[in-house]
């Protein structure tokens, strides 16, 4: 009973009897965003490589001329071919129980339910990474493309909204304020929406079809005069000022794109957002980080992307020999336990190797400094 003495094991007879009623996961609500826009698919070579290339093609876009009968045909450009580089990452989390732990202290499966429940977070840890990556790559975050590719970003529209700036030049298109920022009047929402499409049209050649927004984004575009008066003239706005579609972009309202930090640091490593704090949030403890937000001057802005269905992929490869065994496809998470004599342990492990592919990144444009948070 050594192990039971903790303070949230002062009451067995009471969690023997009542523990489906003790049983709150808090922070439960899990919502990959850009997971769902890049499938998982098998890497190049069945899985089996972890390094390959894939060549860019840039159409010379030129028409084929008249000719007189006789006249000889010139030879058109050749394609312009940038082969890039990308590798596979391993990821992966494990967690360990004494084999005989509890077992004489509870009933009615206990255990069995404790382990599915953080079997389930082990495999949530790895989807977050991968989705925490995704957000870098949407990013242009450098550092962590270039664990992984040598992709560029020269193709991706970039607008940093407060500034009024797209690609680092002034815009006079733009409002040049954040949409949370009423300080000067109501933001041009519209003037910024028309000027962003038209935008992504020119380098893109398709429509966008969505744009993401924090919760931040959301509240201040229910508050925003502007919208409300069109709207009103539209639908009928009772039940919320804010639907799901603004001047033909589908809005992704992401609301909990979230991870957790180890309590009392800053774990914001490469690739790694950290193992993340156990303690539930409430109001008076917030204690997890949003992945679409950055900062600029000590302020902390949400970021927004808008683009189409065509983003990219999360190419996998195989772990091992037994991975593709057991497994069958790299895109599986690869799940092992093994009992350990001593100590007596029983080890979970969950494993998977990937890697972001965006197939343009004229797809996704990058709005910063979008609202204040």
């Amino acid at each position: 009973m050594s192990g039971n003495l903790g303070d949230y094991m002062l009451v067995p007879d009471y969690l023997r009897r009542r523990y489906l009623e003790l049983v709150d996961l808090y922070d439960k609500e899990w919502e990959p965003y850009f997971s769902k826009l890049m499938p998982k698919v098998i890497g190049e070579g069945k899985g089996s490589l972890k390094y390959w290339t894939v060549g860019r093609m840039a159409d010379p876009q030129a028409m084929a001329k008249f000719y007189a009968p006789d006249e000889a045909i010139e030879p058109m450009n050749f394609p312009s071919i940038r082969p890039w580089s990308f590798q596979t990452r391993l990821t992966g989390n494990a967690f360990f129980r004494r084999r005989n732990m509890f077992a004489e202290d509870f009933e009615d499966g206990v255990i069995d339910k404790a382990h599915a429940e953080m079997l389930e977070a082990l495999t949530k840890m790895i989807d977050r990474t991968v989705e925490y990556t995704l957000c870098q790559f949407a990013f242009g975050n450098t550092t962590v493309m270039g664990r992984f590719t040598n992709q560029d970003t020269n193709r991706q529209g970039v607008v940093e909204l407060a500034q009024g700036k797209f690609n680092s030049a002034a815009a006079s298109e733009l409002g040049g304020v954040a949409w949370s920022d009423f300080s000067s009047g109501t933001p041009p929402v519209f003037k910024d929406f028309a000027y962003l499409k038209e935008r992504y049209k020119y380098l893109a050649n398709s429509n966008p079809v969505y744009m993401s927004i924090g919760r931040k984004t959301e509240y201040s575009l229910e508050i925003n005069d502007n919208l409300l008066n069109r709207l009103i003239r539209l639908k009928d706005t009772t039940n919320g000022v804010l639907g799901d579609y603004l001047m033909g972009l589908k809005l992704l309202k992401i609301t909990a794109q979230t991870y957790k930090e180890i309590p009392n640091t800053d774990e914001l490593m490469e690739g790694m957002p950290g193992k993340g704090d156990y303690l539930e949030l409430d109001w008076s403890r917030i204690n997890r980080k949003d992945m679409m937000t950055h900062d600029v001057g000590g302020k902390t802005y949400e970021w927004s992307v808008i683009g189409d269905d065509n983003v990219g992929e999360i190419k996998c490869s195989y772990i091992d020999e037994y991975h593709k065994d057991e497994r069958g496809s790299p895109t599986q998470i690869f799940i092992e336990q093994w009992e350990e004599r001593n100590p007596r342990s029983v080890w979970t492990t969950a494993q998977l190797e990937f890697c972001p592919h965006v197939k343009d990144y004229a797809k996704i444009m990058l709005i910063k400094e979008v609202a204040e948070q």
